[in-house]
């Protein structure tokens, strides 16, 4: 059940409280010294969602780049470069959530030298694999790229591994690390010092590390961010900011049978097209988000490379008060839902998250999860087998002129005791879904009750109540009338007199 809070300023006078934009309050503030208090993490809280967490130490020190992969037992694996100096150096810092609770900071990197720019991803034994730029000799001008994993059979980290040795790479590197359906390693890489730059890669296998191969010719000039996915035939997909005509646009290659494709443009805009991500969906089809453009109406689109055609379809435009608002998308495989995330500027950076959803074949509205007046950066977005979204960024909402880590779910824990009135419910179905203009509604329960129905819609407003008063010995059909409302995805609370409840999602297409 969806439930509405709000809270009540009280006239203390020694501390001051922010409220977001639901009446939640974020960090309370000490008038005196100025300091914020650890113990009290923001509260944005829109409806369906969780409450924000600190993932990292909120020790004034610098907290950023975050990334995270969901492994197969649904648990979360986020890592950050990390300026806490252990030992003297830069670090890159791991934390695990298990579905109960988050485990302790654990420095991935060894501390003999500076680390940064990490990327994580799992595999299909639950390993956990680590990349990141490493800093070689003194005084620290360039970096390798380093590796290590984690061994989930033994529960331990394996030594760290340098894949690259003096190739002088700088930040730009950005190394990124996939794995395939058969467990093998993939980790790419910018040499963005060679002129050309040239995207390289390597492979570990069965035999061990294979030696560094290049991806991207000559003729090639990428420069910058580039993408990286696999979809579950095992074809890895690169796309990258190319500069070759000066103006930054998007281009593409494919790996297949162990051959990369060729390169082909993905975008001839003439205006600067930067930051690609993609997600595959369960057809193998490829689905691209990138920023830039000239008109604020045009500023993240959204297109997909179709499998069987081997071709790029038109371009979806979304609007952005931010010049380069930096997207990120995952799909679900099941539904074929594809979520996005990406910063916004609403007088202040703000995180914002937009969905697709397969059912009603429609673009749903955006949904703002951060409403703090502090500098937000970098959203990154993960969804897991059960279509939830996890997402984690960096922002400097705590005031000690440094960011901090957090992380944001809509998925909601339900108390045991809940759950258990929860599956209480029987034989819960709503045809047709979607629908135009009505619905019927037909569930079950092992015992007498009145119910109502509420219905919301995706911000959590309340639309409307429907009540029935027939006990009908548990059987319940209700009729659910939507010539009022307009096309879009709602939600239903099943409510009884003794509370039992249930939350199901309808369609309405007009």
């Amino acid at each position: 059940m969806i439930k509405m809070l709000c809270f009540i300023l009280l006239p203390y006078a020694i501390f001051a409280q922010v409220f977001d934009f639901y009446g939640n309050t974020e960090n309370t503030r000490n008038t005196d010294t100025g300091e914020f208090e650890i113990n009290s993490p923001s509260l944005d809280t829109p409806p369906g969602w969780s409450n924000d967490t600190l993932l990292s130490l909120n020790d004034g020190l610098e907290s950023i780049y975050p990334r995270h992969a969901i492994d197969k037992r649904q648990h979360i694996h986020v890592v950050w470069k990390d300026n806490r100096r252990l030992g003297g150096r830069d670090e890159i810092h791991y934390r695990k959530y298990d579905g109960s609770n988050w485990s302790e900071i654990f420095s991935v990197g060894n501390l003999d030298t500076v680390h940064n720019s990490p990327w994580v991803t799992t595999d299909n034994q639950n390993n956990v694999h680590v990349v990141f730029l490493r800093w070689y000799g003194a005084p620290y001008t360039y970096y390798d790229v380093g590796y290590r994993k984690f061994d989930d059979a033994l529960g331990q980290w394996e030594d760290e591994i340098r894949l690259t040795f003096e190739d002088s790479l700088g930040l730009a590197a950005r190394p990124k690390v996939i794995t395939d359906s058969r467990n093998r390693i993939f980790v790419f890489w910018l040499a963005e010092r060679d002129s050309p730059p040239h995207i390289l890669y390597r492979i570990r296998d069965t035999s061990g590390w294979h030696e560094k191969k290049e991806i991207t010719t000559d003729s090639d000039s990428p420069n910058g961010y580039y993408g990286i996915c696999i979809a579950d035939n095992d074809m890895i997909h690169l796309c990258w900011q190319d500069y070759r005509t000066g103006t930054s646009e998007i281009w593409h290659k494919y790996f297949e049978a162990d051959t990369w494709s060729i390169g082909i443009p993905v975008t001839n805009n003439g205006f600067t097209s930067v930051y690609p991500r993609m997600a595959a969906d369960s057809a193998h089809n490829i689905h691209l988000m990138y920023g830039g453009g000239t008109s604020l109406a045009e500023k993240i689109h959204h297109l997909m490379w179709n499998f069987t055609s081997r071709t790029w379809g038109p371009q979806t435009h979304f609007p952005s008060q931010m010049g380069v608002p930096h997207p990120d998308i995952d799909i679900h495989k099941k539904t074929g839902d594809r979520h996005v995330t990406f910063h916004e500027y609403l007088g202040y950076t703000c995180m914002m998250y937009k969905k697709y959803d397969a059912a009603s074949g429609q673009w749903l509205p955006n949904v703002q999860l951060t409403f703090h007046q502090f500098t937000l950066l970098d959203p990154q977005i993960a969804v897991d087998t059960s279509n939830y979204v996890h997402l984690v960024w960096w922002d400097e909402r705590f005031m000690t002129g440094q960011e901090e880590i957090l992380y944001k779910t809509n998925k909601i824990q339900v108390p045991i005791e809940e759950e258990e009135k929860i599956s209480a419910v029987r034989n819960f179905f709503i045809y047709p879904n979607p629908f135009s203009s009505h619905s019927n509604i037909h569930f079950s329960l092992p015992f007498e009750s009145k119910v109502a129905l509420r219905l919301y819609d995706i911000t959590g407003k309340l639309i409307k109540v429907i009540f029935d008063d027939k006990k009908n010995a548990g059987i319940h059909r209700i009729h659910l009338d939507g010539k009022d409302l307009v096309s879009g995805v709602y939600f239903l609370s099943l409510e009884t007199e003794t509370a039992y409840q249930k939350i199901e999602r309808v369609v309405i297409v007009k």
